[in-house]
This record gives structure tokens, C-alpha cells and sequence, in this order.
């Protein structure tokens, strides 16, 4: 793990992007598409896809905070080719040993997003529940708002 932060390697960060699409279906309620795409903490690539119903915990112009639960899928290139790789029993594992993959019905995620007033531009810090440790996998990215007209009218 070239990247890790300590001995033990509990503290790893791994290089990538997410994008994410939010649907607000009412006032509170969302639906969310989101795809993934990192170096893991061995510095192999990986990609994670996942939808989920989310529900605006708090949501103000400036503010909001998600939680959201939905099925996911985790896809990676083998540690197989690692020295001392023992496999994780969670994972599925190609018939060439090149891939390894897990379907989870249900990953949680929190997310807090910040929109300076009147901005479509804003940021947001995030966790997703890893479904393999079962740690959670924080984040920080940009967002942009699309033209939202519940919004527009508070500003």
C-alpha cells in the first residue's frame, strides 16, 4: 500500500474521482446515481456504481445534509498478482483471476454540501460505508446546482 499513512495501513488515501447525479423527486426525497473511479489503497484501479434513495436531513440555500441508502456495486483490477495476497472472502473473483467484484444490496452514505449564497458552485464533504471492512471511505468534492426553483426563491 504506497500511499498508506500508517504502519498498519488503517489510514490509506486512495487517488480518484466520484460523480454524482441528484434527482430531488420532493421536497426531502432524492434519488442518486453515483460512479466512482480510484487507485485502491494498493494502487490498482477500482470503480464502484451505486443508486440510492436519499432524504435531506437538513436543507436550507447554503446547507444540506444527506443520508442515503442503496445498492451498490464495488469492481477492482486482482491482488491476485500481489506477493502475499490472501483473497478476501467477501469477493467474488473473475474465472481469469484479473477482476474482483461484490455486489451489496444496501451501502450507506452521508453527505454535507455547502452552496455559498446565491452560487450554483459549491462543496461538500462525504462518507461511503465500505462494504468490504466495513470502514467508512470519506471524501471532499465540488458540486454544482442545477437550476433548482425552490431554491431560487429563498435567495
Amino acid at each position: 500500500m504506497p500511499l498508506k499513512l500508517d504502519r498498519r495501513a488503517l489510514f490509506v488515501p486512495n487517488v480518484g474521482g466520484a460523480l454524482q447525479y441528484r434527482k430531488q423527486i420532493n421536497e426531502r426525497w432524492s434519488i442518486d446515481i453515483e460512479q466512482t473511479f480510484q487507485a485502491d489503497c494498493a494502487f490498482k484501479g477500482s470503480w464502484g456504481t451505486g443508486i440510492s434513495i436519499g432524504y435531506d436531513v437538513l436543507k436550507q440555500a447554503e446547507h444540506q445534509f444527506i443520508v442515503a441508502l442503496g445498492p451498490g456495486f464495488f469492481f477492482r483490477n486482482s491482488w491476485f498478482v500481489l506477493e502475499g495476497y490472501l483473497p478476501v472472502e467477501e469477493l467474488n473473483v473473475s474465472a481469469n483471476q484479473k477482476y474482483e467484484y461484490l455486489f451489496v444490496p444496501v451501502v450507506p452514505h452521508v453527505e454535507y454540501a455547502y452552496f455559498p449564497r446565491g452560487k450554483k458552485l459549491g462543496f461538500s464533504a462525504y462518507c461511503i460505508f465500505d462494504p468490504i471492512n466495513v470502514l467508512g471511505n470519506a471524501g471532499f468534492g465540488v458540486n454544482y446546482r442545477l437550476e433548482d426553483r425552490r431554491l431560487r426563491t429563498e435567495n
